[in-house]
């Protein structure tokens, strides 16, 4: 058997193979420019559908804030209104200042501050009776400090900035030393029959309720936002201790080093357009988005609401189809065209080599290109959002979802003529995650609960987590304290529970993945819903995580955090339950990301390895005698090779599937399938180069082509198989 040096190629194969190559290049180039204005159409598009998301969430707050400013200052214009026609007087002043402070949800109380020996009254040189509706009692400014001093004017701006406005009013927004804490208020003087001044009517906002409406009503898990009055001041914040201390946001965003939140902060003149930054540092959110800001020119403020990209962005898996699209049309166009400037048609060993070299680069670039698109998206909570819908969840992004799908609850309950749903503030604070098994998940924190005497009279004091693993040592609830505020009681609970949960492993290592806590009421035959408790959480943007304390979780990054309800229908019920159809279940869930060092290290770098050493058998196969004597190639020698890397990668492979009890195969998975591919290719070729040449392909320059398309092969494979995953 002699080696054979040439391929029957033909002049004229050679002249089509070439054409062949210029015409795949002309339309790969074709394609290429088509794909890239495709792409940035489409990408600039859903930018501006995102933008223009925002922009409308960031309307509805300013007019939501508008209506509520508009309110408190009618509240205060209705008081003063009636104190200047008399229907008002010292006989019924306590009383009607009570009454109306509850007039206004969002009002803190009502303040009547008479000047100096103005009170009708008499006897009281000073008088200005305020009403704490947060703690249900009156309380006289006039006994900690006199408001008319003007050295004490940094503690009573509400009076001596009211009294120096036209009869419009005015709203303060300033730290007040004596209280020690940020007050708001619109504050109008009122006059009596002759047009001189008698005092002031302010009325007090509360600020944890107008941080609330910014934060956690509207913008929620949407991002975070800030208000500030025309000193820089903070109005509102996620983090509501800097408002409380009265800081400046200037201060928050230098201490934090956000320079996009300090921009925000020094701006002056007219707001501009949305702009985008990469992580935002004071608010707590290292996720990347959009800066909405508006003017609030009732009261002289400025309004910052930012939106975090991957809760604007739709269709992101389109436009990383259109990516992988667009890299494979790339792919294709060198490959061919470095063909055609290397003339790999004429068969050169130099230009070969080359070729394949380049080609091998350019896949393993490709897949490089994948993964880093893949890892760049881990933070994306749309495709959590994606899968929970389709499982009939909804997410409580904020308190406005919250209203909305109880509100729906109410009315289904209505309908199918059933007593209204009892709800049951419920929190959970995670301080512990541990992955167990490859379905099982070690958690451990604390839960509370707030049962008021009258709505839940007679109902346990109990909660239950219904995804338990079936281990009688998988649960431990104790209880820890119990306080009482008035009718209400809060119970705690600490908890360490093992958790089952389908988690999907397709992706392996590149998975992400969500851990859930479902979390009920074990009154089965009572319409309980538990509610997510959002007052006891300062910020609701997933990426601030809240609701989880510093959680060690090696071998992952936590993403994030939310509440969710799962609505599914009920096999069980009694009572009032009974044949209830979609009973909703409160699930408190934690997004993680695989960190993929250890998954590389200790699987992807030996299938690495053992590549490397197959190529090595190949590579030593000749007919040449004496090249057989020094490397010992023998078809034996290389099927024995051959069956110790099937072994190896064998039981790599079981030792992967039984630590992650997998019913699925992964990408990692995928990638051992075209290990053993190989091993067979190898093996096959060995077999048909020894023993017979009957293939020219194989015969030609001592089996030099199978050398060649080894890399280009496997690393071919491997890009198909990385498109296939996760296109």
């Amino acid at each position: 058997m002699t080696a054979k040096n040439k391929l029957p190629f033909s002049p004229q194969v050679h002249r089509r193979v070439v054409f062949t190559a210029r015409v795949g290049v002309a339309i790969g180039l074709l394609l290429l420019v088509v794909q890239l204005v495709l792409y940035s159409s489409r990408s600039s598009e859903l930018e501006r559908t995102s933008i223009e998301r925002g922009q409308a969430c960031t309307d509805q707050i300013s007019v939501a804030l508008d209506q509520v400013l508009q309110s408190v200052e009618a509240t205060a214009r209705d008081f003063a209104t009636e104190l200047e026609a008399g229907s008002i007087d010292a006989d019924n002043l306590l009383e009607r200042i009570e009454r109306d402070s509850h007039r206004e949800p969002f009002l803190l109380g009502l303040t009547v501050a008479y000047a100096r020996d103005a009170y009708p009254g008499g006897g009281k040189p000073l008088y200005a009776p305020f009403y704490d509706v947060a703690a249900e009692k009156m309380i006289f400014c006039e006994t900690f400090y006199d408001y008319t001093d003007p050295a004490r004017r940094k503690d009573a701006l509400w009076y001596q900035d009211a009294l120096e406005s036209s009869e419009s009013g005015v709203w303060i927004a300033a730290f007040g030393p004596a209280a020690e804490t940020t007050y708001v208020g619109f504050s109008l003087p009122f006059r009596n029959a002759s047009g001189a001044t008698v005092g002031i009517v302010n009325a007090s906002v509360s600020m944890a309720k107008l941080n609330d409406l910014l934060n956690k009503r509207f913008v929620g898990r949407l991002g975070g936002g800030v208000m500030i009055n025309r000193d820089g001041m903070l109005v509102a914040h996620p983090v509501f201790d800097h408002v409380r201390a009265g800081r400046k946001l200037s201060d928050v965003a230098e201490q934090a080093a956000d320079p996009a939140m300090l921009a925000f902060a020094t701006q002056t003149g007219e707001t501009g357009e949305p702009r985008r930054f990469t992580e935002l540092p004071s608010l707590r959110a290292n996720g990347a988005g959009w800066l909405f800001e508006l003017s609030v020119p009732r009261a002289d403020w400025r309004l910052g609401v930012a939106i975090f990209e991957d809760e604007l962005e739709q269709q992101s898996r389109e436009l990383r189809r259109r990516r992988i699209l667009l890299i494979l049309t790339i792919l294709a166009t060198v490959v061919l065209a470095l063909g055609l400037v290397l003339r790999v048609d004429r068969l050169r060993d130099g230009s070969m080599w080359l070729f394949v070299s380049a080609l091998t680069l350019l896949c393993l670039g490709a897949i490089y290109v994948i993964w880093l698109w893949t890892l760049a998206d881990a933070g994306k909570i749309e495709d959590f959002q994606e899968t929970d819908a389709r499982k009939g969840s909804r997410i409580v992004a904020d308190r406005a979802s919250l209203e909305s799908f109880l509100d729906h609850e109410k009315k289904l309950a209505a309908d199918l003529h059933r007593p209204a749903p009892v709800l049951i503030p419920t929190g959970v604070e995670l301080r512990s995650l541990r992955f167990v098994d490859g379905e099982t998940v070690q958690v451990g924190g604390v839960i509370w609960q707030t049962y008021d005497d009258t709505l839940h009279k007679g109902l346990q004091r109990s909660v239950s987590i219904a995804n338990v693993a079936p281990d009688p040592e998988a649960l431990s609830l104790e209880e820890t304290s119990r306080t009482r505020t008035g009718s209400k009681e809060r119970i705690v609970w600490e908890f360490r529970a093992a958790l089952r949960a389908g988690f999907d492993y397709s992706l392996y290592p590149f998975d992400r993945q969500r851990v859930p806590l479902a979390l009920s009421h074990p009154a089965i035959d009572k319409n309980i819903v538990l509610t997510p408790d959002l007052d006891r959480y300062a910020v609701l943007n997933t990426h601030a995580k809240p609701g989880l304390g510093k959680l060690v979780l090696p071998g992952w990054t936590v993403l994030g955090s939310y509440f969710g309800y799962d609505v599914k229908d009920s096999t069980v019920g009694f009572g009032e339950a009974a044949g209830r159809s979609d009973g909703p279940e409160l699930h408190f869930d934690v997004l993680v990301q695989r960190q993929v060092l250890t998954p590389f290290l200790s699987h992807m770098l030996p299938l690495l390895i053992v590549a490397f050493l197959l190529h090595g058998v190949l590579i030593s196969s000749s007919f040449n005698a004496d090249k057989k004597t020094s490397s010992g190639f023998s078809t034996f020698g290389v099927l024995e090779t051959s069956g110790a890397f099937f072994f190896a990668i064998v039981f790599m492979h079981i030792d992967l599937r039984s630590s992650l009890s997998l019913d699925t195969i992964t990408y990692l998975e995928a990638l051992f399938v075209v290990a053993y591919s190989m091993l067979v290719l190898v093996a096959i070729n060995s077999l048909v180069f020894t023993e017979t040449d009957a293939v020219p392909v194989l015969e030609y320059r001592d089996n030099l082509i199978p050398k060649l398309l080894y890399w280009p092969v496997l690393t071919g494979l491997s890009l198909a198989v990385t498109v296939w995953i996760f296109y």
